[in-house]
Order: C-alpha cells, then sequence, then structure tokens
C-alpha cells in the first residue's frame, strides 16, 4: 500500500496545466497503489480566493473528470476522491455547508486553514505571537469538532503571519514556540481526525521537509493519526521527499500512516509503502507530461 493523499488538478489556477490522468501515470510509475483526486473547493458567489480556486461551475468539471478517468483506466493506481476545503474563519457556515451540500459522495472531506484572505491578514498584523496562536487553536478545533473533516491538512498555519508580522521560523525559539503549540493543539483534537503530513513545503525546504515536523511527528506519539500527501500541483512533486519522511517517521516510532474511503479512517504500513516507492527521473515526468499537455 502506497498513497499519496493530497493533490490536484488544473482546475487549481497555479497548478501545471495537464489532464489529471498524467500525474496517475506518475504515480504508478512511483510505485503508488493508491492516489487521490483532490483540489481546492469552490465558494458560492466565487468570492474568497478566486484568484487561485475553481469557480463553483468547475465543481461539476472536476466531478466528470474523476468519472471519466475512473471508469476507463483500470491499469492505474486506484483512485480515491477528496476535496480540500479551505475553513473561513470568519465564516464558518461558509466552508460546513459547502461539505454537506456538495461532498456527501466523497470519499474524504479535508479541511486547510490557509489565513491567505486579506481581512484574514489585516487581523494578523494586529496580533502578538500569543494571540495569533490562541486564534489559531480556536479556528482548528472549531473545525475538528464540527465532525465534517476527516484530515486537518497544510499545517503551516503560520507562514503569512511570519511574512507579514513576525518572522518566527527565523530562530530557534520562534520554532520551538510554533511546535510546542503545535502539539498542544493536535492533542486536543483527541484523535477525531487525521492530521497530514505535508510533504511540499516550497520555500522552507531549508528548515523543514514536512509540516509539522518531525518534532511535533516524535512529540506526539499515539496522539495523533497522520496521513502524507505531496500537496502536488506539478507532476514533478508527486511523491516528493516521501522516501525520507517515512524513514523518518520509522525512526520515530511510527509505523502505521492512515487514509480514508468512504469517510472511513484505514492504516497501511510504513515500512511496506517505503518498500514499494520507486525513483523516476526528469526525462520520464517530461514525457508523461508531453503527452497529457492541456
Amino acid at each position: 500500500m502506497l498513497i499519496d493523499c493530497h493533490t490536484h488538478t488544473y482546475l487549481c489556477k497555479h497548478a501545471q496545466r495537464v489532464a489529471p490522468i498524467a500525474y496517475l501515470h506518475v504515480a504508478k510509475k512511483l510505485g503508488f497503489t493508491h492516489f487521490v483526486f483532490c483540489d481546492h473547493n469552490p465558494f458560492k458567489g466565487d468570492n474568497y480566493d478566486f484568484i487561485h480556486r475553481m469557480s463553483l461551475g468547475e465543481l461539476e468539471t472536476f466531478n466528470t473528470l474523476y468519472d471519466q478517468e475512473q471508469l476507463v483506466n483500470q491499469d492505474l493506481p486506484k483512485r480515491l476522491k477528496y476535496m480540500e476545503v479551505d475553513w473561513q474563519p470568519m465564516n464558518h457556515d461558509a466552508s460546513l455547508n459547502f461539505v454537506q451540500d456538495h461532498l456527501q459522495s466523497f470519499d474524504c472531506a479535508m479541511c486547510s486553514i490557509h489565513f491567505n484572505e486579506q481581512y484574514e491578514m489585516d487581523l494578523m498584523e494586529k496580533q502578538t505571537v500569543e494571540e495569533f496562536l490562541d486564534f489559531y487553536e480556536k479556528e482548528f478545533l472549531t473545525a475538528v469538532n464540527s465532525n465534517q473533516f476527516q484530515i486537518m491538512c497544510h499545517i503551516d498555519f503560520f507562514k503569512e503571519y511570519n511574512k507579514k508580522v513576525k518572522a518566527l521560523i527565523q530562530t530557534e525559539e520562534g520554532l520551538k514556540i510554533i511546535n510546542d503549540r503545535l502539539v498542544q493543539i493536535i492533542t486536543k483534537a483527541e484523535n477525531k481526525v487525521l492530521i497530514e503530513i505535508n510533504t511540499c513545503p516550497r520555500k522552507y525546504d531549508a528548515i523543514f521537509k514536512s509540516f509539522p515536523d518531525m518534532n511535533v511527528v516524535k512529540a506526539l506519539g499515539n496522539k495523533a493519526k497522520f496521513s502524507i500527501g505531496s500537496d502536488s500541483h506539478q507532476l514533478k512533486d508527486v511523491g516528493q521527499n516521501f522516501r525520507e519522511i517515512f524513514t523518518q517517521l520509522l525512526e520515530c516510532g511510527v509505523k502505521e500512516l492512515y487514509y480514508v474511503e468512504n469517510k472511513e479512517m484505514k492504516s497501511y504500513s510504513v515500512e511496506e509503502a517505503l518498500s514499494r516507492l520507486h525513483e523516476i527521473d526528469a526525462g520520464e515526468i517530461k514525457e508523461i507530461f508531453q503527452q497529457f499537455k492541456l
């Protein structure tokens, strides 16, 4: 068993313009047995982060793409249908109503707290570090306790605050503040949801290989269950850093990871996943891109 639980399609406006099936071909070469078909959710009115996400009208396109590929490509990794739902701190109902209205047939509703809208940034600029962390904890636990989500993902909640207000992650003290508080917050979630290990931190590669980092994972022990996702927006992102993270998980004593199918959490062996993972070179990825580019 080997699965990537967080991916994107070209309906995400900053993703690679390639047919979704291309990701499946890359995943197959990497040894994946399962692969998640996913993207950012739209919102009614299309006025929330409209630069990046699909429109509500494009949700039908997303569903059609999934249905077509599920029927005709049986030799590729088994696909599951997820949606990354953005949590609106000032409008919880918008996020919760989307799940209830549109995701009943999906395998999983993932929740992300991005803090990337202007009014959220304006609020953060007035907050001290402690006030900001309190704010994040309140929003995180409200989302968890709504019982509408199976995975809390994108645990890089501090990146906009870090950019706009205080460069927390530039110091060991700042990192410790973030990690210690994150352990407390996730512990309070009481294993009601999976916690995503997001392996594509991009701008912070020199500091992190995943969000949350392995210090948090190790400190949590059995107080959390984890999924893993590359957050791939390009073909080259699929499975990024998985080998390194699997090795570190085993060193931390984490022997099982989880995924969600039909809203049910299922476990699989980290050791088996590591043994299945293959390498793919840039030339192979380029060939697949050329075949399926839009």
